[in-house]
């Protein structure tokens, strides 16, 4: 018994070894190790999908719907077709909000997170580097787009989108602590700007999809609960919180 438990911290070692290790050339290498590099933690699942047959069966088996205060969210996982197609240091979630109540709600990163069963809030990676003196505009298609406008710190990246002319102070604390872990492994790639969800305004009665790059979870987790908290304002008071549990596969 005590040679098997010798055994088997000796193999828990070298793997904790040879993870370190594959980390630290992720970081100095670039996102070309992200293909075959770390582990990105558990894929997710949701514990309630969107019931639904025929066509449109498959996808709905990887997405959920939960809807507060008139905000309808749905959240899809396994639908990220871009480059890399396969991301390690973030875990790709699809998006689609749909603002059926009476007031705008502020998209905004920091309101977005996944929270595990082990206790982490794992937040949105923006892929936006607000602070670049040499941004370049994208034309973003988006058919599901409607009642909703950009950002003005987005306005120079994303000309498609009609501008909020409110207030809405960027947060540069918020970008300046997240988007380096992005660029950190080479990325985000244009194709991650092209599909990401933009900081906005999503007037009542709008819609508006795209993805989110979060932290990916931790490999002890068996689950998460994503979460939307709503506000019309950034840093305004809460009125709602959107719920939508995964879990671990």
């Amino acid at each position: 018994m005590i040679r098997a438990m010798q055994s088997i911290h000796r193999q828990l070692h070298v793997r904790s070894a040879r993870a370190a290790r594959c980390c630290a050339l992720l970081f100095g290498f670039g996102y070309v190790l992200v293909a075959v590099g770390c582990a990105s933690g558990p894929a997710l699942e949701p514990v309630y999908p969107i019931p639904q047959v025929g066509a449109g069966a498959a996808t709905a088996a990887n997405s959920a719907v939960s809807t507060v205060a008139g905000v309808r969210l749905v959240a899809s996982v396994g639908t990220w077709k871009g480059k890399p197609s396969r991301l390690e240091v973030a875990l790709p979630l699809e998006v689609e909000i749909t603002n059926g109540g009476e007031r705008p709600v502020s998209i905004r990163y920091d309101a977005f997170a996944l929270v595990s069963d082990t206790g982490q809030r794992l937040v949105a990676l923006p892929p936006f580097d607000i602070e670049s003196s040499n941004i370049q505009a994208i034309r973003v298609s988006n058919p599901a787009a409607t009642g909703f406008q950009v950002a003005p710190h987005h306005r120079a990246s994303l000309p498609s989108y009609e501008p909020f002319s409110g207030t809405f102070p960027e947060d540069t604390a918020y970008f300046a602590a997240h988007h380096p872990k992005l660029r950190a492994a080479g990325l985000p790639t244009r194709e991650m700007i092209e599909a990401a969800l933009p900081e906005g305004v999503l007037l009542p009665g709008g819609r508006i999809s795209g993805f989110l790059y979060l932290v990916p979870l931790p490999p002890e987790a068996k689950g998460a609960v994503f979460e939307l908290e709503l506000s019309q304002s950034p840093k305004g008071r809460s009125f709602g919180r959107i719920n939508i549990p995964f879990r671990a596969r």
